[in-house]
Parts: structure tokens; C-alpha cells; sequence
């Protein structure tokens, strides 16, 4: 098992290293308001939605998290945006998937790897 754990740790580590992130082109803020919501043992339903001032867009979001175990949890999303500004009145949906893996290392340490799918 901590061969196993040692492996694991060596791949997301070279992974991550070679990954580069996306560049922010100009700052933006958000007013965000929302809430999360306890499903019993499947999870929890988080909720918000914002306006942001700088761009003139509004921004709703729903996520269901579903705990499959004590390590895995799926997060399947929708988010709508609208944007005021480009003079549009099309608005955009996105469609996410989330899987989110837990690999404990101690009592008080543990890695969490991310993985998200987004569709415009």
C-alpha cells in the first residue's frame, strides 16, 4: 500500500509540473451571494449567484456533490453568464463534471486531485 502511495504521489507531482495554468488578462471582481445545503448521505447542494460591477455580468451556479466514499466524490454543475457589456444578448451555459480524489497520506495529511470537465 505505500508503494502504492508513493507512485501515486510521483505522477500527480510530474503531472503538475508540466501543466500551466491559464493567464488573467485584467482584473475582474464578483459580488457573490449563496448558500450550501446538506443532502443526508448523498452529499451537499451548493448554490450562488453574483454580479460583477467591473463587467457588467451577472453569473448563476448550481453544484450537487455526491460523496461515493469516503475518498471519491462526484460533482456534476451548470452555470449560466450573462454579459452585459459585449452587446450581446446571448448568454452562455456551461455543463461541468467534477471528480474529486482523496489520497490520505497520515492521520492529518492528505493529497486531493481535482478533475473538471467543462462544456460551453
Amino acid at each position: 500500500m505505500n508503494r502504492l502511495k508513493i507512485i501515486i504521489l510521483f505522477f500527480t507531482f510530474s503531472i503538475s509540473t508540466s501543466l500551466k495554468s491559464q493567464a488573467i488578462d485584467a482584473p475582474h471582481s464578483f459580488v457573490v451571494v449563496g448558500f450550501t445545503a446538506n443532502m443526508g448521505n448523498l452529499g451537499k447542494l451548493t448554490t450562488f449567484g453574483g454580479y460583477s460591477p467591473t463587467d457588467n455580468s451577472y453569473i448563476a451556479r448550481v453544484l450537487p456533490t455526491f460523496t461515493i466514499n469516503k475518498y471519491i466524490s462526484l460533482t456534476p454543475g451548470y452555470a449560466f453568464f450573462q454579459d452585459y457589456e459585449s452587446k450581446s444578448e446571448n448568454a452562455e451555459h456551461q455543463i461541468m463534471a467534477y471528480a474529486t480524489f482523496t489520497l490520505p497520506i497520515s492521520n492529518k495529511l492528505s493529497i486531493t486531485d481535482r478533475n473538471m470537465y467543462y462544456y460551453q
